[in-house]
């Protein structure tokens, strides 16, 4: 109707922003997760190489600093395309965008 004000609807849950930090960061200093289950075949690599050349970096890699991990900035997800960086010929210094996260203790 003209000039009635739509309502917001209240949200059905509060969804609670983990994200601390964007930066880059060298792909050397990201620690694997040692509870990564994920094995990655040939086949598999040579797409994500395939699509980094073609189509580039299109997301973040996500890690945090584990406690575990004496500290150490340790990969959430991007364990292959941290693991291959060297192979494709980007400089990993200056290509690993990595999201920080908080965990609640």
């Amino acid at each position: 109707m003209p000039g009635s004000k739509k309502r917001k609807a209240p949200p059905l849950f509060e969804v609670r922003d983990r994200i601390k930090e964007f930066r880059r960061v060298p792909a050397a200093e990201l620690a694997a997760n040692p509870a990564n289950w994920r094995k990655h075949p040939e086949a598999q690599r040579a797409a994500l190489r395939g699509v980094l050349e073609e189509v580039g970096i299109a997301g973040p890699l996500i890690a945090y600093h584990s406690a575990r991990n004496g500290g150490a900035l340790t990969l959430i997800d991007g364990h292959l395309r941290q693991e291959d960086a060297p192979s494709t010929g980007r400089r990993s210094s200056s290509t690993s965008t990595t999201v920080m996260l908080q965990w609640a203790h």
